[in-house]
């Protein structure tokens, strides 16, 4: 769902730009190369995963689907997300929007090498592209970098990662 309108929204009418805490969810998407997909915020042209903020009577689970879809126009199925971390510490996961918004994230982070569709410029972004592990751009999200290391010991480990 588009931010005008959505569950933040709304409740931005009525605290204003106090800090707020919002469950959500993210997505590490991976192609046949390994590379991972990352968008640039229109807000700050931070690069970052695909995510979001989740609705009222959704799930994590919807929040990650809805927001691939949404900035990416990737669609998947529910099987194919794989959970791997959260990311909740506010010294990772905390937003402050150009206009003065705070934000917590507590989020699920999730992964997907099997989608279909064609990844495409959607809401709230301004470019996505495929980059490998090792050619991050310098302006990126500190809670995407974050997650990348907490998918490589995922993947090293087996475990749920939680930071």
């Amino acid at each position: 769902m588009p931010y005008h309108g959505s569950y933040l929204w709304q409740l931005r009418k009525k605290v204003g730009a106090d800090l707020i805490l919002m469950p959500g969810a993210s997505v590490l998407v991976r192609n046949p190369a390994g590379q991972v997909l990352l968008t640039r915020r229109s807000d700050n042209g931070n690069w970052c995963m695909p995510g979001g903020s989740a609705e009222v009577g959704g799930s994590f689970l919807d929040a990650a689907l809805d927001e691939l879809k949404e900035e990416v126009g990737i669609v998947a199925k529910p099987q194919e997300l794989i959970a791997f971390a959260c990311i909740s510490r506010p010294d990772y996961h905390l937003i402050n929007y150009p206009n003065g918004d705070k934000l917590h994230c507590f989020a699920i982070w999730f992964v997907i090498e099997n989608f279909s569709g064609e990844a495409k410029i959607g809401e709230e972004v301004t470019d996505i592209r495929f980059f490998d592990v090792s050619a991050f751009p310098q302006n990126m999200a500190k809670a995407t970098r974050i997650a990348v290391e907490l998918y490589q010991k995922y993947k090293d480990t087996g475990l749920f990662q939680v930071a």
